[in-house]
């Protein structure tokens, strides 16, 4: 599989795991091709994403640049 970047990964930083996990993720990003988004964040709306909040809290997601 080529990914084409950047790769946005969205994640849940309420989850001390997957905060923690994301944290090891930006400081190994050193060519900046990961994005971050917050899904637990004021103002996040998963049906932008074209999902639920509920299947997105069930799972990592990511989507590559080309969608």
């Amino acid at each position: 599989m080529n990914t084409v970047y950047p790769l946005t990964l969205l994640y849940d930083a309420a989850c001390p795991v997957c905060a923690l996990e994301m944290d090891h993720l930006r400081e190994r990003d050193a060519q900046g091709r990961l994005r971050f988004i917050d899904i637990a964040a004021p103002g996040f709306d998963a049906a932008a994403w074209g999902t639920t909040h509920a299947a997105l809290d069930a799972e990592l997601h990511a989507v590559c640049g080309d969608g």
